[in-house]
């Protein structure tokens, strides 16, 4: 069989798919997804396993052990390790891939591996893009015929020379001097380099200062925003990226032929081992406040919090950056300074908060401070008693979200871990009469990080329930559970146990007209509660 299938590759691939490590078969093989393709290579390595590529595992066993997200929706996990490969949920042979490119076919994919197997060094990928805001738009193929390099059979849109690979925006070079080659012609041309470099090693320091490129050559690209990227080639045996956001250096990654390694300020040693875990892997922290911005937080009640969040910078893949801590609204990201309002409308009945000097806000007779924002119009305010507000102007939402700072921040630092519990109901919210009684009644235990004296989180597989005594308002407990059918036997707990009259649901339509209806027939009236936000004691008398 291998004999017939060699006129469909390249003699690059044949040899390397020869040689190739490989891992054994599963005798679940037969039950494969992609039994074809995964013969196909099994007879190709003669028959001793499926082979390992750049890295990259192929085949089964990647598919049996791949989470169910991974393999639901017609996509399947067909490659682990350096890359993840995912067949799409078209049956002519389509992949989608981490950094290969997002429609490629299988033998493509494999060629590709091939060639980036014998191209990689100890310099990392480069990821080129135009940097110029005129169109038409220019990729990674008008830089490669820029270089110079050639088109590479048997894979579409890939390009090389004896020294450098390339393909979509993604150059990989044999050599120092291509690295050079690569830079200069970004410089001359309007693109931008970087070195993603997800595998690095990271390591922290107390500081790191700017340092210059020593006269060999240096890039700098300057985004539209607040950041800039300086890659540097220092000699022949460093290649340096610094990340900067208002000249201040966010990160280095430096790569030498020993070690690729990501440099880091030392997080804000705050809170549990999974804050400060959560901090070592999304923190980016940025020099001090100026003194008499840091003196602001002896005003609000968590001073020592605050001054050991410094100004941080929370990275949060497919949500949106947060900026943490204690800025002046001059150092801000762009979009957070245009962003940040002067008043803010809360809810009918309640006052409005007011911004005097920044970072300073009055809700009433209530004093707050901003420590924190969203990539676009949330804010997170602190009151005068340390207690948590977020705020969203666009949208008009206002929230309780926790009654201590650090308390907030081991809520983000737990989502992940509670959004894959699977809690997917409405969001049902009662008057609180009596704390830890529906928990105990539930047997839901207490994330005593998470809790704090005016706010307390229970999560259990089935139930996540937060219990919430905000600045204002009335007393709370918010439940969740995996379907909005559990909710109702809670209902009826509540008004039993509590004289529980009316309760708040929110949440889609579909989620929701079981539950009220069952809800109505207990002869409990239903608030709409809209984004389960704060409500004042208005909302509840209505």
């Amino acid at each position: 069989m291998a004999d017939a299938l060699t006129t469909c590759w390249s003699d690059r691939a044949l040899d390397a798919l020869r040689a190739a490590p490989v891992v054994p078969r599963t005798p679940l093989a037969d039950l494969s997804p992609t039994r074809e393709l995964d013969d196909e290579l099994y007879e190709l390595t003669g028959r001793r396993g499926m082979p390992v590529l750049d890295g990259t595992t192929l085949g089964y066993p990647a598919t049996l052990d791949a989470p169910t997200d991974e393999c639901a929706h017609g996509r399947c996990l067909w490659g682990t390790g350096h890359t993840r490969i995912h067949l799409n949920e078209r049956g002519d042979g389509t992949w989608e891939t981490s950094d290969l490119g997002t429609t490629i076919s299988w033998r493509a994919c494999v060629e590709l591996l091939v060639l980036r197997q014998q191209y990689r060094s100890w310099i990392p990928v480069l990821v080129c893009k135009d940097a110029l805001p005129t169109l038409p738009r220019r990729w990674g193929r008008d830089l490669a015929q820029a270089l110079g390099l050639g088109t590479i059979d048997a894979v579409e849109n890939a390009f090389g020379d004896d020294d450098i690979l390339c393909w979509d925006s993604h150059f990989l070079t044999r050599s120092i001097d291509g690295a050079a080659r690569i830079l200069e012609r970004c410089n001359s041309l309007g693109f931008c380099a970087s070195m993603p470099a997800p595998d690095a090693h990271v390591s922290f320091v107390s500081d790191i200062e700017q340092q210059p490129a020593q006269g060999r050559l240096e890039h700098l690209h300057r985004g539209t925003g607040d950041d800039e990227v300086v890659v540097s080639i220092v000699g022949r045996d460093l290649i340096r990226q610094q990340r900067m956001f208002r000249r201040h250096v966010m990160e280095a990654l430096e790569a030498t032929p020993t070690r690729v390694e990501r440099i880091r300020r030392h997080p804000p040693a705050l809170g549990s081992d999974r804050l400060r875990e959560y901090f070592r892997h999304h923190a980016i922290a940025l020099p001090a406040a100026p003194p008499h911005a840091a003196e602001s937080a002896g005003m609000v009640g968590s001073p020592e919090a605050l001054r050991l969040l410094g100004r941080t910078l929370l990275l949060r893949p497919g949500e949106g950056n947060m900026w943490l801590g204690l800025w002046r609204i001059e150092d801000l990201p762009e979009a957070a300074r245009r962003a940040a309002p002067a008043a803010i409308a809360v809810a009918r009945g309640a006052p409005k908060i007011s911004r005097s000097e920044w970072p300073f806000y009055r809700w009433g007779d209530v004093d707050m401070i901003c420590i924190g924002g969203g990539p676009e119009f949330e804010l997170y305010l602190c009151d005068a008693t340390g207690a948590m507000w977020s705020c969203d102007v666009a949208y008009g939402h206002f929230e309780f979200v926790g009654g201590d700072v650090v308390s907030w921040l081991e809520r983000l630092a737990f989502n992940a871990e509670l959004d894959a519990m699977g809690h997917t109901s409405a969001l049902l919210t009662i008057p609180l009469q009596a704390w830890g009684e529906l928990p105990e009644y539930l047997n839901v235990p207490l994330i005593r990080e998470c809790s704090d004296a005016r706010s307390w989180l229970y999560v259990s597989a089935a139930y996540a329930i937060w219990e919430s005594s905000p600045t204002r308002g009335i007393p709370v407990v918010e439940v969740r559970a995996r379907s909005s059918r559990e909710l109702i036997s809670i209902v009826k707990w509540a008004r039993e146990r509590w004289g529980t009259t009316k309760v708040a649901v929110s949440g889609e339509d579909e989620m929701t007209e079981e539950l009220a209806g069952a809800i109505e027939a207990e002869g409990i009236r239903i608030l709409d509660g809209e984004t389960g936000g704060w409500k004042t004691v208005s909302f509840w008398d209505g």
